[in-house]
């Protein structure tokens, strides 16, 4: 797959292409669906399949309105594009151009100058160019004048759910990662470095590794997970607590991840930690001995679920 990380860097216009268009924030279920469609489409028809995204969210820019939390980095958004067989993939940063290009330019000297799209494909609430003005009728009546054709993909329901990246934060933020993994399309993970920590749970007995991630990681629901943590290409079944340990009154947000029947040392290494289940909110303990039965009871729990 290609890859092109500034429009201005494309000094002439790609082969004939059918083109998804999208923020695809998370790339979930629905996101899918217009990806998968545009390859299908570029295949049948012998054209270059293109997705045209953005590096961050479009809301970054709106100074009155809170930015969403990342369901993914940009990383993994490329990650899952390309594995989607997609030929070409556009990601820009959503940045002051962006924002100010008028729907009409976008639509002349980009999708169709630049791109070269014979075919586009968009989801049915699709938005562009400054201040929202384009629309997905404004493609359908623009088919004949740039000659090209247009595809709408309908709302995409899961459990009479619209399937949404702000759905998918709500269940995230409400601790409910079954949800979110069925609209995902995929385990919610987290990736980043293993650090040294304060070295507390191997004291009480749970040697636990500490991730420093790259991307903000407040978006789950504080408390215990059932997770997998993926190293090497290897899956081992863990459990990890995601929050701020109030027992000892830390303040910075922590995920530490206890490894069942494991003791590799990994500090510096990269892992995936993939959530499964949430067993519970994080607890307040008055002594350290019900800490460690807590803990040990939330091993068991995990355990249970592996059938170890």
């Amino acid at each position: 797959m290609k890859i092109i990380h500034s429009i201005d860097d494309m000094f002439q216009s790609l082969q004939p292409s059918a083109l998804a268009l999208g923020t695809f924030d998370g790339v979930h279920i629905a996101h899918k669906e217009v990806i998968e469609s545009v390859v299908k489409v570029a295949k049948e028809a012998g054209l270059l399949s293109v997705v045209y995204t953005f590096s961050n969210h479009p809301k970054e820019m709106n100074d009155s309105v809170e930015t969403p939390k990342k369901l993914i980095t940009p990383e993994k958004k490329i990650e899952i594009i390309e594995k989607l067989g997609v030929d070409v993939l556009i990601i820009v940063p959503f940045d002051e151009q962006q924002l100010n290009i008028e729907a009409e330019t976008f639509l002349k000297s980009i999708i169709i100058d630049k791109i070269n799209a014979k075919h586009v494909i968009v989801g049915y609430d699709f938005r562009f160019g400054k201040n929202a003005k384009g629309c997905v009728n404004m493609l359908s009546d623009n088919q004949e004048i740039y000659n090209y054709t247009l595809d709408i993909v309908k709302p995409i329901r899961h459990e009479g759910v619209i399937v949404s990246s702000t759905i998918i934060r709500n269940f995230l933020l409400n601790g409910q990662v079954e949800e979110a993994t069925a609209l995902l399309g995929r385990k919610y993970d987290l990736k980043g470095t293993v650090v040294k920590g304060k070295q507390v749970g191997k004291t009480l007995g749970f040697p636990t590794i500490n991730l420093e991630s790259t991307y903000d990681m407040s978006i789950l629901k504080p408390g215990v997970y059932i997770t997998e943590t993926l190293f090497n290409d290897v899956v081992y079944p863990s459990v990890t607590n995601v929050g701020f340990n109030p027992t000892f009154n830390q303040k910075n947000f922590n995920v530490e991840t206890f490894i069942l029947n494991f003791n590799q040392e990994l500090y510096d290494e990269t892992v995936h930690i993939l959530f499964i289940r949430f067993i519970r909110p994080e607890i307040k303990f008055d002594n350290l001995e019900d800490l460690i039965k807590q803990i040990d009871d939330d091993v068991e729990i995990a355990k249970e679920y592996f059938n170890l």
